[in-house]
């Protein structure tokens, strides 16, 4: 058995719900979400659902955005994710492959409104190219194991 079959062997079995055009998948602990076009209330929905149920059972989890393309985020699904995200845990970190400013003001305004509304960072960085992206989720992972650690502690 070769080491990279061994790695997808400890990831969840949690059904990878479709998400319209956008590609959708778990990789050793780093949730890949390839986007083409605007993500919908619907889409957010199903997409947050599947991180949460992949955090049951491998809670040191990153997220791959992959958008070459075109992307923005309906304002109803904005507000989802303001509303939905987890305050018990420390938040993931989010790489983002792509450029553009489009890109980087649909993601701050989202970013900030987390931020501000439910008063947590979320890490996240910009890259060109995946294979930084990947070096910089990896790091990331290795601190919030830390921080998982010190929550887990406060239950």
């Amino acid at each position: 058995m070769s080491g990279k079959a061994a790695i997808h062997m400890t990831t969840p079995l949690v059904p990878v719900p479709k998400l319209g055009q956008h590609q959708l998948s778990l990789d050793s602990g780093i949730v890949i979400l390839q986007v083409n076009g605007a993500l919908s209330l619907e889409e957010v929905e199903l997409l947050m659902d599947y991180i949460h149920r992949c955090g049951i059972t491998e809670p040191n989890l990153g997220m791959l955005l992959l958008a070459n393309g075109e992307f923005s985020v309906t304002p109803e699904a904005r507000r989802f994710v303001v509303k939905n995200s987890r305050t018990e845990r420390p938040p993931v970190p989010v790489a983002v492959v792509g450029s553009g400013a489009l890109l980087r003001a649909v993601l701050m305004l989202l970013l900030n409104a987390i931020r501000l509304s439910l008063r947590m960072d979320v890490p996240v960085s910009f890259f060109s190219t995946e294979a930084p992206a990947r070096a910089w989720l990896t790091e990331q992972l290795v601190h919030r194991t830390t921080l998982l650690a010190k929550y887990t502690s406060r239950s």
